[in-house]
C-alpha cells in the first residue's frame, strides 16, 4: 500500500461519525491540553480566588479603566440618590393607606440617614448601597451582618465587613453532618446555615495566623452577597474576572509605550574618549563633566573627550490600535460597550452609540433587580419588624 493510500485511510477513521468530537476537547498539536475531571466550582474558588482578588484590587486602585467601570457600577445600578422605598399597604377594601404609607416611609427614611442605619455611626443608607455594589463588583462579595437589638431608635442596624474575613483556608467535616467551605457552613442541601469568620481582619498589622480566632455566626443573622455564575457556587467571583488578564497586559503595554515615549522624546548626550587623544593621567583628577544642560546652554568638552548624541526613535505608530482591541475584549468581559468604556466616541453614529446603550441598561436593569432583592428587601423586613 503507497504512502498515500495509508494517509487516505487514517484521514477516512479520524472522520468516522463514532469519532466526532467538538473541536476544543481534540488534543491536537495546537489545540488545548486538557486533563482529568473538571473541578467544582468551589474548588476552582479555593484555589484561585484569593489571587484573582489581589489583582482586581490592585487594578481597582492604579488601573484607570477598572476605575471606571466600578464608577459606572455606582451609578447605574444604585445611582444619585440610590434604591427608595414605597409603602404599599392596603386597607380592608383595597385601596391604598395613604396615612400608614406615608408614616412608615417617612420613618424608613428617619433611620436611613447617617448615623443611625450603621453601627459605626459613618454610613447612611445611601453611602451602604454605593459601598455595597463598588464592593460586590471589585471583590465579588461583601459580609452584611443584621443587628437586631442595636441600641439606636430602631433597634436596628447594619455592619458590613471585608469578605477578608472569611478565610478561603478554612474547610471542615463537621459532626452534625454539615461541612465548612471557605468558611461558609453547609447542610446536607448545600444551604448555607452559618459564616465562621474571623474576628480580626487579616490585613491588619495586629493580625497573627497563629492567633487565629473564628467567630459563627448564623446565617439568619448575616448576607454573604454575591452574584452567582455557577451551579453549588458558595463565594464570589470579581465581576471583572474575565478582563483582568487583558487589563493587566493592557497596563503594561501603555506604561512601557508611554516610557518609550518619553526616553525617545528626551534629548541625550554622552563623552566617549577620543581615539586619537592620548589618555591622560590617572593620578590626574578626573575631568569635570557636564551632566545637566539648559536650552541655549553651550559647553565646553574635557580634554580627551568628544560628545555623542543620544537619540533614541520611538514611533509607536500601532499603539493606538493595540489599545482599542485590548480595550474591546477587555469591555466585553465586563460586559459593558467599548464606547463607554473607553471613552471613545470616533466613528459611531448616533444609532450605533444608541443600540450600545440599550443593551448596557438591560444589563445594569439584571443587576438593579439582583441588588434589590438581595440587599433591599431583607433589610426593609428585618427593619420593618423590630420598627413594630
Amino acid at each position: 500500500m503507497s504512502e498515500q493510500e495509508k494517509q487516505d485511510n487514517r484521514r477516512t477513521r479520524r472522520h468516522k461519525p463514532g469519532n466526532v468530537r467538538f473541536a476544543l476537547a481534540q488534543q491536537g498539536r495546537t489545540g488545548p491540553r486538557l486533563g482529568g475531571m473538571g473541578l467544582s466550582i468551589n474548588e476552582e474558588l479555593r484555589r484561585d480566588l484569593g489571587a484573582i482578588k489581589q489583582q482586581s484590587r490592585r487594578a481597582g486602585n492604579d488601573d484607570g479603566y477598572v476605575v471606571k467601570f466600578l464608577s459606572m457600577c455606582e451609578t447605574h445600578v444604585v445611582g444619585p440618590e440610590g434604591f427608595s422605598f414605597q409603602s404599599k399597604v392596603k386597607l380592608p377594601d383595597g385601596t391604598d393607606d395613604k396615612r400608614a404609607n406615608a408614616l412608615i416611609e417617612s420613618h424608613f427614611a428617619e433611620w436611613g440617614k447617617k448615623g443611625m442605619c450603621d453601627v459605626t455611626g459613618r454610613y447612611s443608607w445611601q453611602d451602604i448601597q454605593t459601598l455595597f455594589i463598588r464592593s460586590v463588583a471589585e471583590d465579588g462579595e461583601l459580609l452584611v451582618r443584621f443587628v437586631e437589638g442595636f441600641p439606636n431608635r430602631y433597634g436596628f442596624a447594619l455592619q458590613l465587613l471585608d469578605s477578608a474575613h472569611l478565610d478561603i483556608n478554612y474547610n471542615r467535616e463537621l459532626k452534625n453532618g454539615h461541612r465548612v467551605r471557605m468558611g461558609v457552613e453547609l447542610d446536607e442541601w448545600d444551604r448555607p446555615t452559618a459564616y465562621h469568620i474571623l474576628t480580626q481582619h487579616p490585613g491588619d498589622r495586629a493580625y497573627f495566623y497563629g492567633n487565629t480566632r473564628y467567630e459563627r455566626i448564623p446565617a439568619s443573622e448575616m448576607l454573604l452577597a454575591f452574584l452567582p455564575f455557577r451551579v453549588g457556587q458558595c463565594r464570589g467571583l470579581p465581576w471583572a474576572h474575565a478582563a483582568l488578564l487583558e487589563m493587566h497586559h493592557l497596563y503594561g503595554y501603555r506604561e512601557a509605550e508611554l516610557t518609550g515615549a518619553r526616553i525617545a522624546a528626551s534629548k541625550m548626550f554622552a563623552y566617549e574618549p577620543d581615539s586619537e587623544v592620548e589618555p591622560e593621567d590617572p593620578d590626574e583628577e578626573e575631568p569635570d563633566f557636564i551632566e545637566e544642560v539648559e536650552p541655549g546652554m553651550g559647553i565646553v568638552v574635557p580634554y580627551g573627550y568628544s560628545m555623542k548624541e543620544l537619540n533614541w526613535q520611538h514611533p509607536g505608530g500601532n499603539f493606538g490600535a493595540f489599545m482599542k482591541e485590548g480595550k474591546r475584549g477587555a469591555a466585553s468581559g465586563l460586559d459593558v460597550s467599548y464606547n463607554t468604556l473607553g471613552n471613545d466616541a470616533e466613528g459611531v453614529s448616533f444609532s450605533s452609540l444608541r443600540q450600545f446603550v440599550l443593551e448596557d441598561r438591560d444589563s445594569w436593569k439584571k443587576k438593579q433587580r439582583w441588588m434589590r432583592q438581595e440587599l433591599c428587601d431583607r433589610v426593609m423586613g428585618f427593619w420593618l419588624r423590630m420598627s413594630l
